[in-house]
Order: structure tokens, then sequence, then C-alpha cells
């Protein structure tokens, strides 16, 4: 019997204008008892609206080994994100820690909900501006009996 944690992406978002061409990178890291245990969601290139949420799918999430059931774990998130542009893209990262306590055998599957935002700045500096990329996440951890 082990636990598994599921990171989903939910929706994204982009506050602030420094462009429209965006890709990012979730990894998602499970510190426990037994170990590290890793996972990590790609979004290609895509293009955001400034000030628009927009909902994905649920394919986008990877499922990570997290120890034996009951345990807690801590899961770190790092978030890189490039908004793309002809000469210098535009690039910044975030990390976010979360502790969560997996369920015991026979248990339901707990769900934490979470924003997970990074700043990008505009590159070369003299031009300014910035953007912030958010997601909101689902973080589930299940009992496998």
């Amino acid at each position: 019997m082990g636990c598994r944690i599921c990171v989903s992406l939910l929706s994204e978002r982009v506050d602030g204008d420094i462009g429209d061409d965006w890709e990012y990178t979730v990894e998602a890291r499970i510190s426990d008892a037994t170990g590290s245990h890793s996972g990590r969601i790609e979004m290609k290139r895509h293009q955001l609206t400034p000030g628009v949420t927009r909902e994905l799918p649920g394919t986008h999430r990877t499922e990570i080994a997290a120890g034996p059931c009951g345990s807690e774990a801590e899961l770190e998130l790092h978030l890189q994100a490039r908004e793309i542009d002809w000469v210098f893209s535009d690039v910044g990262n975030q990390k976010t820690t979360i502790r969560i306590q997996c369920p015991e055998s026979g248990a339901e599957p707990v769900e934490i909900s979470r924003e997970v935002a990074v700043r990008v700045e505009e590159k070369p500096l003299v031009l300014g501006g910035a953007a912030t990329l958010i997601l909101l996440v689902r973080i589930t951890a299940a009992c496998e009996e």
C-alpha cells in the first residue's frame, strides 16, 4: 500500500501585458520517508490573453508516489514560465512548498486547491513591464491498496 499524489492544472491566467506567447513547466517533487519522487507537466507554446482565465482540460496532470498511507509528504512545485519574444524571451521562476497528509488506508482522498504564480519581467529591463502567470492547481492525495 502506498500514497499517490496527483497534481492537476485546472486553469491559467496572465495579469499584465508583456506579450501573449507563453509556455511553462511545472515540476512536482515529493520528499517523504522513502526518498524523493518527481513528475512534470509541460505546456507548450500557446496564446494567453492578458486578464482572461482559461480553464484547462483534465489531461494536464502528473501522478507521483508519496510514501506509505497515513504519512506526511512535502510537495515542492517549481513553476518556470517563459513569454516568447523575437530576441529576448522573458523568463520567471517560482518555487512553492506544500505539506500534505496522505490519507490512511480506506479513507477518502485528500484534495487541496492552490494558486501558484510566477512574476515575469520584460527583458531587456529598459522596456519595463511585468506580468504574472497564475495557475490554479488541484493536489489530490489517495491511498492505493
